[in-house]
């Protein structure tokens, strides 16, 4: 095993599913430096980033650090997976493993990992502790919102953008 997963640090460790990646890179590629920076490392396993459609697109270092899925959880995901993706059920094993929070806004991934005592944040949860860290103004945590809002209106309905707002104290 990685020791270097388990290093303990103030910034707090985090693994991000496919549907957060996606948001992020349509979104603004340069919030997995900044949230590394400001916030907590970011990992993603490697079954993810095949996964991802938009990463493919982008051609520099992301932030993001990739983590291969160890032998065992990989076995122990066949079970998992009956009820969520494969690649979420590595997620959420990978997280178990190594103390990470789950990034996520899929609601079956985020019912396991509760099952399964694993942390989880929305996607958005991200954005507001990067604002208030310092890492990005009110104004572009708006937009950014804003952004993953039209990309993706079936996950991020106007009640969750309206309750981020709130959070990062803009009104509509």
């Amino acid at each position: 095993m990685d020791n270097s997963l388990n290093q303990s640090s103030e910034k707090r460790l985090f693994i991000i599913d496919n549907c957060v990646l996606e948001d992020y890179l349509k979104a603004d590629p340069s919030l997995f430096q900044l949230i590394a920076e400001f916030v907590g490392k970011i990992h993603a396993i490697t079954a993810v980033i095949h996964e991802s459609n938009e990463i493919k697109k982008i051609d520099y270092n992301l932030g993001l650090i990739l983590v291969e899925t160890e032998f065992e959880d990989a076995l122990k995901a066949t079970d998992l997976h009956r009820s969520i993706s494969f690649p979420d059920a590595l997620t959420l094993l990978t997280a178990k493993r190594h103390g990470f929070t789950v990034i996520t806004n899929d609601k079956r991934l985020r019912t396991k990992c509760a099952e399964n005592n694993v942390s989880t944040e929305w996607g958005l949860e991200l954005i507001v502790e990067l604002n208030h860290n310092g890492g990005i103004p009110k104004s572009r945590a708006e937009e950014i919102g804003r952004i993953i809002r039209s990309n993706n209106p079936k996950h991020i309905t106007l009640e969750i953008l309206e309750k981020f707002f709130t959070l990062i104290k803009i009104s509509l």
